[in-house]
């Protein structure tokens, strides 16, 4: 399923296969090997992807089917660590 979700996102931006090639440092032909699954993408790539375009990992991955945009500040309280 992440071929489909990882093409799904290319697509609602707008990019090309060689505008995604471009910024990832590939080929177009890379990028289509990934969107079909016929090469597997590397897990650092598909980090940057969800940081760069605000997807998450679980839809770009298939768990979910809704990009859920998560807080990038989180707040951590010393009870929630443990610490009493």
């Amino acid at each position: 399923m992440i071929d489909n979700n990882l093409k799904y996102a290319r697509e609602e931006l707008e990019m090309t296969q060689e505008e995604l090639g471009f910024v990832f440092g590939v080929s177009r032909k890379t990028i289509s090997g990934w969107e079909t699954a016929n090469n597997p993408i590397p897990f650092s790539k598909l980090i940057k992807f969800c940081n760069l375009y605000d997807y998450s990992l679980d839809f770009i991955m298939g768990f979910t089917r809704k990009n859920t945009k998560y807080n990038t500040q989180i707040k951590i309280t010393k009870k929630q660590l443990g610490m009493r």
